[in-house]
């Protein structure tokens, strides 16, 4: 099974959230998708402390837990948002065996590590960019299947 996280702007939680149902609507058997926040109504306004604490132990755990972690940065949010998917970036590339793709235009620096792999993407819109996608994670999974058992 492969073990996905998907990070993106919060605004844009039900476009994501339409691509991961996508993947499990055809493929629920291939794909497990670790990001929670997907089906969570967080409002800032309101979280304690201790709420916030066990959000980000999820979230890491989450991230730790995917073998491939999907961003999405699309051009009308370059610039905006509330930042957590740069952080949730950095945590994903903190793990030297997670596979990284983004989704849309370089925003920063890291977008241009090597070991990341861009699809470039206009908007959600575009009705080839799910296939895509999934087409980049099976072939990070089997990098990292091929990796695996070389060594």
């Amino acid at each position: 099974m492969i073990s996905v996280y998907l990070a993106g702007p919060s605004e844009m939680q039900s476009e994501i959230r339409e691509f991961r149902d996508y993947l499990y609507s055809k493929w629920s058997h291939m794909f497990k998708v670790t990001a929670k926040w997907l089906d969570q109504e967080l409002d800032l306004e309101f979280l304690t402390g201790e709420i916030i604490d066990k959000q980000i132990n999820d979230i890491y755990n989450a991230i730790q837990e995917s073998s491939i972690f999907v961003i999405f940065e699309l051009p009308q949010w370059h610039g905006r948002g509330t930042g957590g998917r740069h952080v949730e970036l950095g945590l994903a590339l903190s793990s030297k065996f997670t596979k990284i793709i983004v989704v849309g235009i370089i925003n920063n620096v890291f977008h241009l590590a090597p070991r990341i792999k861009r699809i470039p993407a206009m908007s959600m819109e575009d009705p080839n960019l799910f296939d895509e996608i999934k087409k980049e994670i099976e072939a990070c999974y089997n990098d990292l299947h091929n990796w695996a058992a070389e060594n």
